[in-house]
């Protein structure tokens, strides 16, 4: 083979591989999975549903047993249809809780993507606090993993009491460009999720929860977040922890402490 030829096979190998991540990105970035029946049966009283222009988003209100409760909304990773997720969230304390799978997750319809996700956050939302079901200013957006991109784009488009990041990083662009670091990958990325974009408009207190280890999100890419935060800000690494093993007594402990001290300060502001 000549070196000319040998140099057209690289090109075109090199084109079909930009090509197949450009076009499978989503199956690269979301992992949608049906939803656990006997779950479904078990929780059917409290089942909620959205209607948006192209999908319909299905999920779970659990009133707290007080009115004056705090509402802890809750957006997973990019793996986790929150049917089986529901005993770990309402673990986390007696809150109003708000938990709806994304598009394409468990039963709700459409195809998942960063535009669709954040709007569809907002109209859960506004849907909820027009319904008087939840007020956004006694509201806790809580958001783990690809969440967090999605949590903090509510946080800078709404105004809440507090928000709460776990494993967040400064965008899913900069994982994937060194990922992926012989792709021209900023080019070809149609899902960037750039939360550090959204840092600037952020001014509710914050809480970011890293785990020591991290798998997933390396914790270079939390830091930057950090780095770059304006506002009030808590950081707390949980030791011992891992990405998919950061749930421990001390992460519920620590959210309900910084729940707890914004609802002190709140009664702090009024008086």
């Amino acid at each position: 083979m000549s070196t000319l030829s040998g140099f057209i096979v690289v090109v075109i190998v090199y084109s079909a591989v930009v090509a197949l991540v450009y076009f499978r990105q989503e199956q690269l970035m979301f992992y949608p999975r049906a939803s656990i029946p006997a779950i479904e049966l078990r929780y059917r009283d409290h089942a909620i549903s959205f209607e948006t222009e192209d999908a319909e988003l299905h999920g779970w209100f659990f009133p707290s047993s007080r009115r004056e409760r705090p509402t802890l909304v809750y957006y997973g990773g990019n793996g986790e249809e929150l049917s089986g997720s529901i005993a770990d969230i309402r673990a986390l304390g007696d809150y109003h809780h708000v938990i709806v799978n994304y598009r394409g997750y468990g039963r709700s319809s459409g195809s998942p993507g960063e535009k669709a996700l954040q709007s569809d956050a907002l109209f859960i939302l506004d849907s909820l606090e027009s319904q008087g079901k939840i007020s956004l200013e006694n509201t806790f957006i809580l958001g783990r993993s690809l969440g967090s991109a999605i949590a903090a784009h509510v946080a800078a488009n709404r105004t809440t009491r507090g928000l709460i990041l776990v494993s967040p990083f400064d965008s899913i662009e900069a994982i994937a460009s060194d990922l992926y670091f012989f792709l021209p990958v900023r080019w070809l990325i149609k899902h960037p999720f750039r939360t550090v974009d959204y840092v600037d408009r952020i001014a509710v207190p914050t809480l970011i929860i890293k785990a020591q280890t991290d798998e997933v999100v390396p914790l270079r890419y939390t830091d930057a977040l950090i780095r770059a935060w304006k506002h009030e800000l808590e950081v707390v690494q949980l030791e011992g922890t891992s990405h998919n093993y950061i749930q421990t007594e001390e992460y519920v402990k620590t959210i309900n402490r910084f729940i707890q001290r914004s609802a002190i300060q709140k009664s702090s502001d009024n008086l």
